[in-house]
């Protein structure tokens, strides 16, 4: 059984290169119910998802070894596939475009803005519970 608790609590996997990113994300979330894993490359992000459970993926639009689109399609093979976020200094509309129309969630463009980030997690993690949920009754599975 699900207490609230359990529902407001999730975990970000920040899977970037730059520094920048993590510490910016770490003084973000510290104030709300995140626990937040970070990783540098994709290989490193692949290998989190696929022993935990994670809400949302904070992907950097570059990465050493790969890209966020390669990403996405790996999260998506795990049990409770997280939503993807895709961060980028050049946060345009073309991008947000190409990552909502190939499955992503949304877009956060770089350095990061507080109100912001907040707003895209806690939507992006309620998509991820209400998600959740929608496939156990579908499976059959009471909730």
């Amino acid at each position: 059984m699900h207490t609230s608790q359990d529902n407001r609590m999730a975990a970000v996997l920040a899977v970037s290169p730059f520094e920048d990113d993590h510490r910016a994300l770490r003084v973000i979330l510290a104030a709300g119910d995140w626990k937040l894993i970070s990783v540098r490359s994709m290989a490193e992000g692949i290998a989190w998802l696929a022993g935990h459970p994670v809400a949302v993926v904070v992907c950097s639009q570059h990465l050493p070894d790969g890209n966020w689109l390669l990403l996405l399609e790996r999260a998506g093979a795990v049990v409770q596939p997280p939503r993807l976020v895709v961060s980028s200094r050049l946060a345009d509309d073309q991008l947000w475009a190409e990552v909502l129309n190939l499955g992503g969630y949304d877009v956060l463009a770089t350095p990061f803005d507080s109100a912001e980030v907040r707003r895209v997690m806690l939507a992006a993690r309620d998509s991820w519970h209400g998600g959740s949920r929608y496939r156990l009754r579908a499976n059959g599975a009471s909730v």
